[in-house]
């Protein structure tokens, strides 16, 4: 009898454990995908309001699940994280482990939304897509075709 109670509350404490750790990762990865999108937003030092509701509508392209209120969070959250990054591999390494080719695609396809939504294409915006594409191992023709996408081929 002991036996079997010590079981079932093994196997709560593995099933809540699990829970939790799912929790983060989803939640890894989307402050990850909007880390990066503020990094590029803030790459030519001047961060307009067409950047950041480009942001907010990347987000809420790629979490569609998540609320306008959790998506403002989320942007917040990123912003915090991108504050105190160190390199941007802590935010690539995420979309590595999580995402597939074509969810990274879309990554870069965002990032271009964004590097775009002031009218202007800076040097600094255009040199970050191409690392953070480099980091999540986007070719460089899917690269170029999310650029066109995006808008690039005005």
């Amino acid at each position: 009898m002991i036996r079997a109670f010590q079981r079932l509350f093994e196997s709560t404490v593995a099933t809540a454990a699990r829970a939790v750790e799912d929790e983060e990762r989803e939640h890894g990865y989307h402050v990850a995908t909007a880390a990066l999108l503020v990094e590029v937003m803030r790459a030519d030092y001047e961060v307009r309001t067409e950047e950041r509701n480009a942001v907010l509508r990347a987000l809420d392209a790629a979490f569609s699940d998540l609320s306008p209120e959790e998506t403002r969070n989320l942007l917040a959250r990123a912003e915090e994280r991108a504050d105190d990054a160190t390199s941007l591999y802590e935010f690539t390494r995420h979309i590595n482990r999580q995402f597939d080719h074509e969810q990274k695609a879309h990554v870069v396809e965002l990032l271009w939304r964004v590097a775009y939504a002031d009218g202007d294409l800076d040097k600094y915006e255009e040199h970050l897509v191409r690392r953070i594409a480099d980091l999540i191992h986007v070719p460089h023709s899917v690269f170029i075709r999310m650029k066109h996408k995006a808008g690039g081929g005005r």
